[in-house]
């Protein structure tokens, strides 16, 4: 006789499958879209079981940017023959990438670190996209 599963990996599908997809009494869910992505990282399993549950959260709706990588984004998800299926809305808004986002999100980083973190890991890529809208 082996011994029980324990640990993240061993609650029943069906369980999974209700923490991904449950939501409080005004039917917002209670785990934010990133806990459920960091959740689904956990194991191989528990992204198989929170799949479907997943997919629907993040792609049945859809709005995007007029921008080369919002689009670019909406062309790939229309191209994968799995998360297509999942797309019921598409929305195309006329919202731009704020040129001045560092400085905004500058009193927001709890110290220096922070903030040469942000503009290390995103700085090239937000003045691309600034670019690109031009």
């Amino acid at each position: 006789m082996s011994a029980p599963k324990t640990g993240l990996g061993a609650p029943p599908t069906e369980l999974m499958v209700l923490v991904v997809s449950i939501t409080d009494a005004k039917g917002k869910p209670i785990l934010s879209a990133e806990d459920v992505c960091n959740l689904r990282l956990t194991s191989r399993r528990i992204q198989k079981t929170t799949f479907e549950g997943w997919a629907k959260r993040c792609f049945t709706k859809r709005k995007h940017m007029v921008s080369r990588a919002s689009l670019q984004c909406l062309l790939s998800i229309s191209a994968n023959p799995v998360l297509r299926k999942y797309v019921h809305e598409v929305a195309i808004g006329p919202e731009r990438v704020n040129e001045m986002a560092g400085c905004f999100l500058s009193p927001l980083c709890r110290d220096e670190e922070d903030k040469e973190d942000w503009y290390e890991n995103f700085g090239s890529r937000h003045r691309k996209l600034v670019e690109e809208q031009r």
